[in-house]
């Protein structure tokens, strides 16, 4: 054989293992990638899990916030701990002193859970328990808990006590009136020790003491008093009192010193 075809012959060769060395090459590149792709991904990045953790904590810390201004949604104070908030409110026209507080702002509304309302209004929301001592009371329901002072416009009022105040219009559904001014409303039921009665309707209920000057009474136990003025509907009990004038429920006028006990069947 001569030189040339030995110098062909290996030429040819390793142009041939070269081309074998790159194909092994791009087969092992293939199965890194096929791994690669085949290989199951992380069930969250990284970054992402760090922003979850970001916002949990975030929402752990706003659930268990318990002092400071509280004017944006979410939880304060946590009942479970008794560590209620203490700080003030600033929210939807709810703007208010409060401590060791309990509530959640959301929507635009306040729920109250429990604690002490030092002063302040309430614009709208839901009080389901807890002492207030002062302040002006707008719209919502409130039921249960101890009312000291302060002005209530208009809601409804499931049960509780309350020692004092100005009641302008609403409902009162049952508890326990102490003392106080009765401007307008609808009184469904409930104890009424002391206070001023100047309109409205009371349906049901006892009525202890205090001055009326004016409303319906219809199916409540009177015990004693000074009535002024007003229309009794008759299908209440009288047991005495002072009786300075009033109307029955067909309008007709009854002179002092004459109450439904002595008016003619």
């Amino acid at each position: 054989m001569s030189k040339k075809s030995i110098a062909g012959e290996e030429l040819f060769a390793a142009r041939k293992s070269a081309s074998l060395h790159r194909m092994a090459n791009r087969i092992a590149a293939a199965f890194e990638q096929a791994e690669d792709e085949a290989a199951p991904a992380p069930e969250t990045a990284p970054a992402e899990a760090d922003e979850e953790k970001d916002d949990k904590k975030k929402k752990e810390k706003k659930e268990t916030v318990t002092s400071g201004v509280a004017n944006a949604d979410g939880k304060y104070g946590k009942a479970s701990e008794g560590n209620g908030f203490n700080g003030t409110i600033d929210y939807f026209g709810t703007t208010a002193t409060v401590s060791n507080a309990v509530f959640e702002l959301k929507n635009g509304r306040l729920i109250w859970t429990d604690g002490t309302w030092e002063d302040g209004t309430f614009a709208y929301g839901l009080w389901k328990d807890g002492l207030w001592k002062q302040g002006t009371w707008m719209i919502g329901e409130w039921e249960n808990g101890i009312w000291q002072t302060g002005i209530w416009q208009y809601g409804t009022w499931q049960y509780g006590i309350w020692q004092d105040g100005v009641w302008e219009n609403g409902t009162w559904k049952n508890g326990i009136w102490n003392g106080g001014t009765h401007v307008d409303g609808w009184w469904e039921k409930g104890i009424w020790k002391n206070g001023t009665w100047n309109d409205g309707t009371f349906w049901r209920g006892t009525w202890e003491n205090g001055s009326w000057n004016g409303g319906a009474f219809w199916y409540g136990q009177w015990t004693t008093g000074v009535w002024n003025k007003g229309q009794w509907c008759q299908e209440g009990t009288w047991m005495g009192g002072e009786w300075k004038g009033g109307t029955d429920r067909n309008d007709a006028w009854h002179a002092a010193g004459i109450p439904p006990t002595k008016w003619s069947k």
